[in-house]
């Protein structure tokens, strides 16, 4: 996921139509605007089709690198249709209440998600808001299952009315989170994941309290390494 600066070409288009602009990339949302609350008052971005895109807003992409994320296109309605189309013309927001943006995120898909960082848990929701239910997104990574589970708990306190669940599986409506331990720079722990199965890979910048940055790009480039080593022996 990248965080990008509305392109000038896309201001003043709809959230929907804006959409049908990146052939590289999958608009997710709308970073809140400071005094804007989602339409429901639960998704942390909003995705209602109608806004208006403004030169000032931010864009969740979801997208291979930031290069894709910001490549657009020119809005055709020819375009919206094939998109329409590979949807099955059903609208924006699925029965389940998936919010279908694309044919990349229609039916089950598996994620992999190697460590994690302190905004592991509003990801995980927005794969919850935008995948298809049976999806399955597997999380590895050194850090201990109960710290996760307890950032869940913190991260949907303060976004549900009701009780927080003290099973944390009930927090998501469409996915189920399998978490594995091991560290994701190592390659007999990936070899550990569903790879031959899995529609992509997310390495989050996992970094200590008392870490600088630059330790935690090292333990991602090692994992780009690690993990393309895997994947060659996989399909060789």
């Amino acid at each position: 996921f990248h965080l990008v600066k509305c392109p000038p070409r896309l201001s003043g288009l709809t959230f929907q139509d804006a959409g049908t602009c990146f052939p590289k990339g999958v608009l997710c949302g709308i970073k809140p605007m400071p005094g804007e609350v989602p339409d429901d008052g639960e998704h942390p971005i909003i995705v209602d089709g109608e806004r208006v895109l403004d030169s000032d807003d931010v864009l969740l992409v979801m997208a291979r690198n930031i290069g894709d994320a910001t490549s657009v296109q020119e809005q055709r309605s020819v375009r919206r249709r094939e998109i329409a189309k590979a949807r099955t013309d059903g609208p924006l927001t699925q029965p389940d209440g998936q919010v279908l943006l694309g044919p990349t995120v229609a039916g089950r898909r598996t994620v992999l998600v190697l460590g994690v960082s302190q905004d592991l848990p509003a990801i995980l929701h927005n794969f919850d808001v935008h995948m298809a239910e049976g999806s399955e997104v597997h999380v590895l990574s050194t850090k201990p299952v109960k710290q996760r589970e307890d950032a869940l708990r913190h991260y949907f306190a303060s976004r549900r009315p009701k009780p927080c669940p003290t099973n944390c599986a009930e927090f998501f409506d469409r996915i189920t989170i399998i978490h594995r331990v091991g560290d994701y720079r190592i390659e007999y722990e990936l070899q550990e994941l569903p790879l031959a199965r899995a529609d992509c890979a997310l390495i989050l910048a996992e970094q200590n309290e008392d870490e600088e940055s630059a330790a935690a790009d090292t333990r991602n480039l090692a994992a780009v390494i690690a993990l393309r080593a895997v994947l060659s022996d996989t399909m060789r």
